[in-house]
């Protein structure tokens, strides 16, 4: 992916994350390539699990529990 681990800071902390249009706290790492790659990867998941329930085929409502926005949601709640 042409990233040295060897030369990246690997940082893990909570911060606050611009991404994808929504700006929002996240434990994550400091270095951005790193960064984007998380957070993609968690989407992702997050997206096939939500997928799971079948929602284009049967009468269904999917809550999805996490501090990672997802452009598909129509309701977030900071509770």
């Amino acid at each position: 992916m042409g990233i040295d681990i060897n030369q990246v800071d690997k940082t893990f902390t909570r911060q606050t994350v611009e991404w994808n249009g929504f700006r929002f706290s996240f434990n994550t790492f400091s270095e951005e390539s790193l960064r984007e790659i998380q957070l993609s990867l968690i989407e992702s998941d997050l997206i096939q699990a939500a997928g799971r329930a079948r929602a284009l085929r049967e009468d269904v409502e999917v809550h999805i529990y996490s501090n990672l926005p997802l452009r598909i949601s129509q309701q977030f709640s900071n509770d």
